[in-house]
């Protein structure tokens, strides 16, 4: 009795210390996710850091990420240790508790000998089921913390209301009113139907920015509806976000703008996004082949190609983050003169460029300078009077 009494004991012990495994696996996990990325945005971007001498800084950014997943796994590691070591322990533990009743009992003349060596049997049994519990508990905890971090990717907890919101936000409008709230609480509208730049001299708030815009922090807003809660039917005709990481996969040029089933290709497009030369340069033109993850493209070209299909289509809104960053400064001013172009067409909708590049933002309607907490609007030209925007753009 004792020992069926202290086996259950000693697995609600060890279930206290699971919690603390499945925060630190968690944490391992986010931390080797993010080195993982820091390092491929660095290889991606390696020769425009090059060109601006961030290598420094660059290596420093992967550096930290680096040590942070070092930390965490450490720490996990520990956590795994302590529920190994516990196990171990609440063994012996019953293991002696069982050994002394029974010396007790032999003592006093109510067990014999070979009945207490039955009994220490079976409690030396009981260790081996006990470790396999406590085996399972460990690998459980760590693909739930898994899990987690799936669920949180595909967005499986995101809201369950979707069929109610087609009708709050219509695809068939021109463009749309774009609101970003930053997670300080700095609210950025952007006018409909205009072409907005935003820029800002704090790395801190460029950051939140591009938090907001990738749906990791604060809330980004058509038309007063949350983007996250739109209906996936609706999205492609409401929103399109262009991320500065180039996502391609392998087909064609003109398969990786338009789509797997193709489709025209018109020639203000291509001279805004710059792929006009990629036709003329491939032998197939637009029908050039494309390896996975664009292994075959350079950056500019990979750039390019996600800039065009950016602005394929007529949704109401875009936008884009550092389109230009891999390209020349000529391509750079052939782009910029395209997106101008371009806009000058119907239905181009709501553009918002997060950018410091004053090729791009000479063409755009309106300069938000975001601040901690303070905006300014203004042009290009009347913003380069502000001593932290000039150091900012210039180059």
């Amino acid at each position: 009795m004792a020992v069926l009494v202290a086996t259950p004991l000693s697995m609600v012990v060890l279930r206290l210390l699971t919690p603390h495994l499945s925060r630190t696996s968690h944490r391992q996990q986010e931390g080797i996710a993010a080195a993982g990325a820091s390092a491929a945005d660095v290889m991606q971007g390696v020769e425009v850091l090059r060109g601006i001498g961030g290598e420094y800084r660059a290596g420093r950014w992967y550096t930290r990420h680096s040590q942070d997943a070092a930390r965490a796994g450490i720490a996990s590691a520990g956590a795994s240790g302590r529920l190994e070591g516990a196990q171990v322990l609440v063994s012996g533990v019953v293991l002696l508790v069982a050994a002394g009743l029974g010396a007790w009992r032999v003592v006093e003349g109510d067990m014999t000998v070979g009945t207490l060596v039955g009994v220490l049997g079976v409690t030396t049994f009981f260790a081996g089921p006990l470790g396999t519990v406590v085996a399972f508990s460990e690998g459980y905890t760590r693909s739930a913390a898994s899990a987690r971090r799936i669920a949180g990717y595909l967005g499986a907890a995101a809201t369950t209301e979707t069929a109610e919101t087609p009708g709050k936000v219509s695809a068939d409008a021109a463009c749309a009113t774009l609101s970003l709230t930053l997670e300080d609480g700095t609210v950025v509208d952007c006018r409909a139907g205009r072409f907005t730049a935003l820029v800002s001299a704090d790395t801190a708030v460029h950051r939140r920015i591009l938090d907001t815009v990738a749906g990791e922090a604060g809330t980004l807003l058509l038309d007063g509806v949350d983007a996250r809660s739109l209906d996936p039917r609706v999205l492609p005709g409401v929103l399109r976000i262009s991320p500065h990481t180039p996502h391609l996969f392998a087909g064609t040029v003109v398969g990786n703008i338009t789509g797997p089933e193709g489709g025209p290709l018109p020639e203000a497009l291509l001279r805004a996004s710059g792929v006009d030369e990629l036709v003329d340069l491939f032998a197939d033109g637009a029908g050039h082949p494309v390896d996975g993850a664009g292994a075959n493209l350079s950056g500019g070209q990979q750039q390019r190609i996600v800039l065009a299909r950016a602005l394929a289509g007529t949704p109401r809104s875009r936008v884009l983050v550092d389109p230009t960053t891999a390209v020349d400064s000529v391509t750079e001013a052939r782009i910029a003169e395209g997106l101008r172009e371009l806009r000058a067409g119907e239905r181009q909708g709501t553009l918002v460029v997060v950018t410091t590049s004053p090729t791009l933002l000479a063409v755009a309607d309106e300069v938000v300078l975001v601040g901690d907490g303070a905006l300014r609007r203004a042009t290009h030209a009347e913003l380069l009077a502000d001593d932290s925007y000039r150091a900012v753009v210039s180059r």
